[in-house]
């Protein structure tokens, strides 16, 4: 009978260390599962990031550029109402020139 009770004896413990190792097992892969979440948010942080700031840069260059053809398009603005300027001080003069005359009885 002790023959019997040791091998009961055995199969209990093989049970306990099997259990055990379940254990073990089922908290490593939970140790896993929150080492791989962390991971994979640390990951999701740094490439929203990369993307934010990605997004950022393309809207300078976008606002560098639009500011540079807002200066070109002012220049030529610019340049057009000198000319403008020019030839209205210069119709002015010939009209008050031809006022003069006018009144003169030149013409």
């Amino acid at each position: 009978m002790s023959s019997t009770q040791n091998e009961i004896d055995q199969i209990h413990e093989a049970e306990l260390e099997a259990k055990k190792a379940i254990q073990e097992a089922e908290n490593r892969a939970r140790e896993i599962r929150e080492e791989t979440e962390q991971e994979i948010k640390n990951l999701m942080e740094v490439t929203e990031k990369e993307a934010k700031r990605d997004a950022e840069k393309m809207l300078n260059d976008i606002e560098s550029k639009r500011m540079a053809i807002e200066r070109e398009i002012r220049k030529e603005i610019d340049g057009e109402i000198v000319i403008i300027q020019d030839k209205a001080s210069r119709k002015t003069t010939d009209a008050v020139k031809l006022a003069v005359k006018i009144m003169l009885g030149d013409e």
